[in-house]
């Protein structure tokens, strides 16, 4: 069995396949062949040569400077592109002058990390794309392909993300980033005669030519959204790495939950927790369509999140469901929990969240939580169910199909402080 990996392009969204790796070399899964556009070629090259912990070091270290000369730090709000306006205002003249960016601390940065003669003796195959402007048309690269002098500027070639950065010039030819030909170069694994084929999207930009799912074991894809592919910031590229270490090893099986991740001993407990809740709540009338766990996250989340496949996901429903309040509750998505002490943080945060004033009529209370925080709203159920025995006031009933999702969540965190003192 011949196992292939591809690895898209993406930028600074690229961390997220170094994290995913880690994942892979915890479970002990080896690839004999790797193909990758842009980033994904870079990081390709490296695990190629069998030296990840570099590139793991590398993303840690990360800084727009690392990556174009005089780049500035990106903006997390038009507040700060307001603050900063004179250094960006400096970085895009000398954009439009020059007609690119220098990325020659990238390129330093890379031959740190590529040895030549690793790569190719490894028994790893290797393939990257690239996009020749000379003659308009997609060239990949193989490893049998690819020199001594001519590695680090094909492999480089691949990551050109033109306009942003400047082409590369390979024997008298004009070659770019390969997202413009191919993104996500199954069809290089595909050449390599894989058997089994891993996939990591991180959704960067680029063509992304048609896919046969069938012809693919795993598709990985970002469940939480990645940073922008231009933002170099360290503590983005650690949170990038954290996601896909965390997110992989869900695809994997290894560890459960959705968005938040719970390690491997967790899940008989969050199994158990879903045979309470399922009996609790229909002990009290209350039953849920199939899809409205999924419904709840994506109305908290404010987008519709890639579905989870493995072991766990479809006996997974209410604690998709806690975790759509552990989001109105702030909790950190981007760390390894044990399920009790997750519950618990949960909680505490929640109960930090101060109550909107309590409306004097049942058209008041409409009008006010139309315009009001997510977790505001379920605060506001949460007092109404605390003060009338755990139901809402008779008055008040038609409030539960206007805010479905937010009264479910209430509801849940009624549960849930009974259930800590049963645990």
């Amino acid at each position: 069995m011949k196992n292939g990996l591809v690895l898209g392009g993406g930028g600074a969204k690229g961390c997220y396949e170094v994290g995913s790796l880690q994942a892979f070399e915890e479970c002990n899964i080896k690839f004999d062949c790797v193909a990758g556009t842009s980033i994904g070629a870079i990081i390709g090259a490296i695990y190629t040569q069998q030296t990840i912990d570099e590139v793991v070091d590398f993303v840690y270290a990360i800084s727009p400077g690392q990556i174009v000369k005089d780049l500035f730090e990106f903006p997390d709000n038009f507040n700060d592109v307001l603050e900063n306006k004179e250094q960006i205002k400096t970085f895009l003249e000398h954009f439009i002058k020059e007609k690119s960016n220098d990325i020659s601390p990238l390129v330093h940065s890379f031959e740190k990390m590529f040895d030549y003669d690793r790569f190719i003796h490894s028994n790893i195959e290797y393939a990257c794309m690239t996009y020749n402007v000379s003659k308009m048309q997609a060239q990949p690269f193989y490893k049998e392909d690819i020199s001594r002098e001519q590695a680090v500027s094909i492999i480089m070639a691949s990551a050109s993300c033109f306009p942003a950065f400047p082409m590369m010039d390979i024997d008298g030819q004009k070659y770019i980033d390969g997202g413009y030909a191919d993104n996500v170069p199954i069809s290089l694994i595909k050449e390599m005669n894989a058997d089994k084929i891993i996939v990591i999207d991180v959704h960067g930009p680029g063509r992304n030519n048609t896919i046969n799912q069938n012809e693919i074991s795993l598709y990985i894809e970002p469940i939480l959204p990645l940073t922008n592919f231009l933002d170099f910031r360290t503590e983005q590229g650690i949170r990038s790495l954290r996601l896909g270490y965390l997110e992989t090893m869900k695809y994997l099986n290894e560890f459960s939950g959705y968005v938040y991740t719970f390690n491997r001993g967790s899940w008989p407990d969050i199994y158990r927790f879903e045979q309470y809740a399922k009996m609790v709540f229909k002990n009290h009338g209350i039953l849920f369509e199939d899809d409205f766990f999924y419904k709840a996250i994506s109305s908290v989340l404010g987008y519709r999140p890639k579905k989870l496949i493995n072991s766990y996901f479809e006996m997974y429903q209410f604690g998709m469901l806690l975790e759509a309040l552990a989001l109105c509750s702030g909790t950190d998505a981007v760390n390894l929990y044990d399920w009790k002490d997750f519950i618990k943080e949960v909680l505490q945060r929640l109960r930090t969240i101060q109550p909107i004033q309590r409306p004097i009529s049942f058209m008041d209370a409409i009008k006010i939580l139309k315009n009001a925080h997510k977790e505001d709203i379920v605060v506001y159920f949460y007092g109404l169910l605390k003060g009338n025995g755990y139901r809402l006031p008779i008055t008040y009933e038609p409030l539960k199909s206007i805010f479905d999702v937010s009264y479910a969540m209430a509801s849940l965190w009624c549960l849930l402080d009974q259930y800590v003192r049963m645990v």
